[in-house]
Formats: structure tokens, sequence, C-alpha cells
């Protein structure tokens, strides 16, 4: 009987065979970066060398990305622990993602390789937020955008929205404060700045916008706006615009603050989106 031989051959990785076990500061603050992240992996898993770690890494940070030379990594038995470059300040409603690949074999020694692009992303848009902000929703993709009404007085009160299957643009609406009935200052439309704006919500007399709620993926599916008064005991949330697509969610500005501007990713669609909050 002839002799049999076997291959190994490269294997992808599920994201299920990483954890991210622990993150320091919390998500929230990246003003205190750098910031040092454990990553845990299942221990059929083992490092291909001590030489080469890390075959794919980006930071960007607000536009900046940071180079994977900055990055300081050691590897445990079963684990990475990467340290972050310092960043600097950043202002409220910056958002940094994160994505690595260690390079790993199983316990024969053949390689694992990635199935995405040409780098395995250990991590897919780890979003760590600034004080200040919610949490950032949808995915990247388009120019970034950041805006307020440019005055202390200046609060969140209705968005305008053009939607179809997607949210392809939207526009912020300020007034002055708690004044019921006081003029609306329209800001600059992200997204597609040629299609006509086919939706509108406004908060109730007397209310503010606090909080977003609808769906994303790699899109703002839909969306709609969430409402509080000035001591915040009443509260009123819009229906939903949009479509059906993605995964619901729901930000909300830190207790006892409200929305005064808005952030996000833009192109022909609305990519992302977070409020900003004081």
């Amino acid at each position: 009987m002839a002799n049999r031989k076997t291959t190994n051959t490269a294997t992808a990785i599920a994201d299920s065979n990483f954890v991210i076990s622990s993150i320091s500061p919390p998500t929230g603050d990246v003003s205190a970066l750098p910031t040092t992240i454990v990553i845990t992996f299942n221990q059929n898993y083992l490092r291909t060398s001590t030489a080469t770690v890390i075959s794919h890494y980006n930071l960007t940070c607000g536009g900046n990305v940071f180079a994977a030379s900055s990055v300081n990594y050691v590897y445990g038995a079963n684990h990475v622990t990467v340290t972050m470059p310092a960043v600097g300040a950043l202002s409220a409603g910056t958002t940094c993602y994160f994505s690595i690949s260690p390079n790993v074999a199983n316990e024969a020694g053949y390689p694992i390789v990635g199935s995405r692009s040409a780098a395995y992303l250990l991590t897919n848009n780890v979003a760590l937020t600034a004080a200040g902000a919610t949490a950032a929703v949808g995915a990247l993709g388009g120019p970034a955008f950041s805006e307020t009404a440019g005055t202390t007085l200046g609060i969140l009160s209705g968005i305008n929205l053009r939607v179809g299957a997607h949210v392809s643009a939207l526009q912020g609406q300020w007034q002055e404060n708690f004044q019921a009935g006081g003029s609306v200052i329209n800001g600059a439309v992200h997204g597609d700045g040629l299609a006509a704006l086919n939706v509108n919500f406004s908060c109730p007399n007397g209310m503010r916008i606090t909080g977003l709620r609808g769906r994303a993926g790699a899109y703002v599916n839909a969306l709609g706006i969430v409402c509080q008064d000035r001591d915040q005991a009443a509260y009123w949330e819009s229906s939903l615009a949009g479509g059906s697509a993605g995964g619901a969610f729901s930000v909300n500005c830190p207790a006892g603050t409200f929305a005064d501007g808005i952030s996000g990713r833009s192109g022909s669609n609305l990519n992302q989106i977070a409020l900003l909050c004081r």
C-alpha cells in the first residue's frame, strides 16, 4: 500500500479566537493615551517568531496615522500586550481606530494567515472616544467632519435628513438654549449635498437633543433623535427614518449634558455619526 502524504495548509482565524481582554485607560478616554491593550489568543495558536510579531498595524486618530514603529508590543504565552503611542490632547468627538494582526501558527508550527485583504484584522474599528462625546456609530469611509453652532448658547434641537435605504445626507439644527420658539440655525449638509433633504425631526418646545437611535453597519442606515427637557425629567424620541439594514443602536450624552455638535464621516452617504456633548 502506498504511503499517504499529509500537508498542513494555512488557515484563516475567526474573530472568536482573539479577545480584547483589557484596555487601559478604559474606553471613553483617549486624552490619556498612550493606551495599553491586552489581546488574548486561543491557546491552540502560537506565535511564529520573536522577530516579527505584528504583520499589520494601524492607528488613526482624527486623521493622523501613526506608524507601526511607534508601537511597543510584548508577547506572553497566549497573549500580546500592545502599547499605542502618545497622541497628545484630542478634542471632544475625536475617535481613534486601531487594528493589528499578530503572526501566529498552529501547534505544529504551520502559519495561520489572515483572510481580509493582505492581513487579518484582529479588531475591526474598535473605537476609543474622547470624553464629551457619545460613541461613534457606523464605519470608516469618507472624510471626517465635526460641527457646532459656534455659540455658547447653541444646542441641537433637530436634524434634517435625506433617506432611502441609507441616510445619504444630514444637517443639524441648533436653537438658543431652551427658549421656546427661538430662531433655528441650520448647519452644513454632510453627505450627498446635491440631494434634497426629505425628513425633519425636531424636539418638542422646551426640549433639546440628548441622544440618537437608529440602525448602522457600513453606513448609517436609519436615524432618529432623543430629546429631553432642561431638567432631563421629561423624555421624547422620534420615529426612525431610513432603511432596515445594519444593527440597532442607541447613544446618549452623559447625564446632565446636551448635544451641542455632531461629528462623523460622510461621502455620498453618511458613514458614521456621533454627538458632541456639553
